[in-house]
Order: C-alpha cells, then sequence, then structure tokens
C-alpha cells in the first residue's frame, strides 16, 4: 500500500482481504490516517534504543535467551536477573544485554546498562514491598519514565 502497490488477488494473496480493499485504501488516505502515522513516524524516530532482535522480534530470541539462562542455573551460577519480571529481563536482552558466565551482565551501550540499573533498583522495591507494580505502572514503564500507555 505504502509504495502504491495492491496485493496480486490472481495468485491468491490474501483472499479474504480483497473485499475491504478500497476501504482500506480509502482510510489509509484519510486526514485521520495520515496524522496517526505521522505521530507514529515521529515516536519511532524518538525510540533511542530499539530492539536488536531481527524479523521474527522476540518470538525467536525467547528460547535461545531461556537456553543461555538454564545453562547458567546448571552450572551453579545465580544471574542477577533472577526474579526480574519478565517484561523487563526481555526488554534489555533485545537490546543486546548479554549474561557472562559468572553472575554479571554485559551492555552494548551506557544507555542500556542504566536502564538495566533502574530495572534492578525497581525489583529490588518490587522485592521489599515498595514499590507494587501493575499494568499500567510497571517495572519496565518506572524505568524508563514513561506510562505503557500514553493518553
Amino acid at each position: 500500500m505504502l509504495n502504491g502497490t495492491e496485493p496480486d488477488w490472481q495468485k491468491g494473496e490474501h483472499p479474504t482481504q480483497q473485499a475491504y480493499w478500497e476501504a482500506f485504501v480509502s482510510w489509509k488516505k484519510s486526514e485521520e490516517a495520515l496524522a496517526i502515522s505521522k505521530v507514529n513516524t515521529l515516536n519511532s524516530h524518538r525510540n533511542d534504543n530499539p530492539h536488536r532482535t531481527g524479523s521474527r522480534g522476540y518470538v525467536k530470541k525467547v528460547p535461545e535467551w531461556e537456553k543461555k539462562l538454564q545453562e547458567l542455573v546448571q552450572k551453579g551460577v545465580t544471574p542477577q536477573t533472577i526474579g526480574w519480571d519478565a517484561l523487563s529481563l526481555r526488554y534489555l536482552l533485545a537490546r543486546k544485554m548479554t549474561y557472562n558466565n559468572d553472575d554479571s551482565l554485559s551492555f552494548p551501550n551506557d544507555a542500556v546498562q542504566q536502564l538495566a540499573e533502574r530495572v534492578q533498583t525497581l525489583q529490588a522495591q518490587v522485592a521489599n514491598g515498595t514499590f507494587v507494580p501493575d499494568r499500567e505502572d510497571d517495572v519496565l514503564s518506572q524505568a524508563l519514565g514513561m506510562k505503557e500507555h500514553p493518553v
């Protein structure tokens, strides 16, 4: 759609969507859709640390991360991320935080390291009960300093 192309309906591409194509194209060209697209583009440019998981995202990487964690545990290493919430941990791993063969972590840059330190501090607060995360105010949102779903 962005480059003006249309699915090849003759080859059977997206057969259930053909009936909706004209309405879709019309909406994508509307002022509302263009405004939303502009906001989304600006937001994506503000992302200082985009994930580095490739085109399949977390789906491919989660088993790799879990395997590495299990290998460390089997070697008798207790990674400092034990007990961290999965959302925060995966966010950091997707930005190239890595486990070392001891209980330490490696970071690709200072921004990821500082974020991990904020997550670790918040996880300690969760453990001692001084911070109670909820759906919209979780550890990762606090560490990033933003609401998960701003209005």
